[in-house]
């Protein structure tokens, strides 16, 4: 499985790693004669041979990973709640200000369990975000948001160069479509200056089609994109995403790249009407951990 977990603040890895231990028969003294072969001893006595063809094939098993990361995007778009529209544009510095000074909570998991060709994804995002004084036809006004993004997919890798590579030659591409479901959460309050404060939550389901692929050019380094569209409660959504990975040891990698993730949604009309209409765009970084 494949795990990813990402938060808006520093977070610190500690990753354990088991001893691998291995028995060595012990050699003769050299002035000590040499000890009978099994085949010199009576059959009655002799050791048992090892079948390692009877060995568990680790290669059926279950792998796994986990990814914590940060990811600071822009944001361009308009929000509505109730029939009142704000313009939301903030550049990955205008974020990080915001996330410095206005940060609420901030978390994202993600993980991934392979088996074979098949893979299972989850992806779990909380952001809560404020800014202030942003520009109404009435005034400036604050505005609050609380998401929750949480994904769950499966994907099925139909080309695999690691294994049909036998060579180990250079370069070896994977590719895998894969399908699911996000799920949205949406809690927004606008506070105009000298005015009531409004507020609506909301939550919706997409479903989403896509693909994911890697090039690995040597045994440590690779690039890798996703990309997926979808609908359902949104009127469209897209997410898409591209790095590099570089890959220290057994069980652990570096990523960095760059995601964008554009959802569209509307709700009721008139005074009413609730919508969301956002671009989520920045650079990331992230480290993976296997076991």
């Amino acid at each position: 499985m494949r795990c990813n977990l990402n938060i808006y603040l520093p977070v610190a890895l500690l990753g354990a790693t088991a001893p691998l231990c291995f028995a060595q028969s012990e050699q003769p003294h050299p002035t000590e004669p040499p000890a009978p072969s099994a085949s010199s001893q009576d059959p009655a006595h002799a050791a048992p041979q090892s079948n390692t063809s009877e060995l568990p094939d680790l290669d059926d098993g279950w792998r796994f990973k986990l990814a914590p990361y940060l990811w600071i995007p822009a944001q361009d778009g308009d929000i509505t709640v109730r029939g009142n529209s704000a313009p939301v544009d903030l550049s990955v510095a205008d974020t990080f200000d915001t996330v410095t000074d206005n940060f609420n909570f901030g978390l994202t998991l993600r993980g991934e369990a392979t088996r074979k060709e098949w893979s299972i994804l989850a992806d779990i995002m909380y952001l809560s975000l404020e800014v202030d004084d942003i520009p109404l036809p009435s005034g400036p006004a604050s505005v609050r948001q609380d998401q929750g993004i949480f994904e769950f997919a499966a994907a099925y890798e139909v080309s695999n160069g690691s294994s049909s590579n036998e060579s180990g030659e250079f370069p070896k591409f994977r590719f895998a479509p894969l399908a699911g479901v996000r799920i949205h959460y949406l809690s927004l309050e606008l506070e105009p200056s000298g005015a009531a404060e409004v507020s609506r939550d909301k939550a919706w389901v997409d479903a989403f089609v896509g693909f994911r692929t890697s090039v690995s050019f040597t045994d440590s380094f690779s690039v890798f994109a996703r990309a997926d569209v979808g609908a359902g409660g949104s009127d469209f959504t897209w997410n898409a995403l591209a790095g590099l990975e570089y890959r220290f040891n057994s069980w652990g990698s570096l990523l960095a790249g760059y995601r964008g993730l554009d959802i569209d949604y509307s709700d009721g009309s008139g005074a009413d009407a609730f919508s969301y209409d956002m671009l989520l765009h920045g650079p990331f970084i992230a480290i993976t951990v296997r076991f």
